[in-house]
């Protein structure tokens, strides 16, 4: 039995659908399920990050676990993440998969990265094994942002190694099930790294640079939440500084074939 969190989202639905596909028992964790997407083959099962009790049943009998992080807006969610992690542990799970990202830093004031950082140091401490799967800023992120087919912020000319999110998912699923892949960090990025006018004009958008003042004055004119703003002005103040440009094999060692170019995947 597998058990894969988050599967109302993009990921995690398509990694328990994919391992379902494929013959393999799968459970699939949500926060409600009511509100959860029938999956065939999936078992669906209320498990609430914050409720340990909730996560120990769900995790009765699964041998390997893959942890896709909680998105609740752009708002802090360390310590229901924390709670998962140590219910993981004392439902005696044998393999941790976590997908984590590139910037994951426990020091970093980006949000995001800091979050991913603290959780995987709290996976290491633990008694089981646990694989990390670093990912690069996925493919289908950036056409979401776009406003009258514009994506503005202080991004600059730097550089992503964007991953396509099928890869991503590939990926996911071989390692979950690969036991052999536990207690290793991989980083999985796409094969070339874009600027963000080559990024958005594949996805027939345009980037328009913006100071880090012009973007923090525009969004909130426009009422966003202050958390949004910080989590999109640090994240592009990164691009910026080349921080998603570096360009991983690891990927291409995971899938056993060359990882798809952001070209294609955006095209497709």
């Amino acid at each position: 039995m597998y058990a894969v969190t988050g599967v109302s989202g993009a990921v995690g639905g398509a990694v328990a659908a994919r391992l379902a596909a494929d013959g393999h028992a799968v459970r699939g964790l949500v926060r409600n399920p009511h509100r959860a997407p029938a999956i065939d083959g999936v078992e669906i099962v209320e498990a609430r990050y914050e409720h340990s009790e909730t996560i120990l049943r769900a995790l009765a009998g699964v041998e390997a676990v893959l942890m896709v992080p909680i998105v609740d807006g752009v708002e802090s969610t360390l310590a229901e993440q924390s709670e998962f992690v140590a219910a993981a542990a004392r439902a005696d799970v044998k393999h941790v998969v976590y997908l984590s990202f590139v910037g994951a830093d426990a020091t970093s004031p980006h949000p995001w990265a800091h979050d991913h950082g603290e959780t995987e140091e709290l996976l290491r401490g633990l008694d089981v094994p646990a694989t990390i799967l670093r990912s690069a800023l996925r493919t289908d992120l950036f056409p979401t942002l776009a406003v009258d087919d514009e994506v503005r912020g202080p991004a600059g000319e730097g550089r992503i190694a964007l991953v396509a999110t099928d890869d991503l998912v590939e990926a996911a699923a071989a390692v979950l099930v690969d036991h052999d892949a536990s207690d290793t960090t991989y980083r999985l990025t796409g094969p070339e790294a874009l600027t963000l006018h080559e990024i958005t004009a594949l996805s027939g958008h345009r980037f328009v640079p913006e100071t880090t003042a012009e973007t923090r004055a525009r969004l909130g004119a426009d009422g966003a939440p202050a958390a949004l703003v910080d989590a999109w002005v640090s994240t592009a103040e990164a691009i910026a500084s080349n921080a998603f440009a570096e360009v991983s094999d690891d990927l291409e060692g995971l899938l056993g074939r060359p990882p798809t170019p952001a070209r294609d995947a955006l095209r497709s």
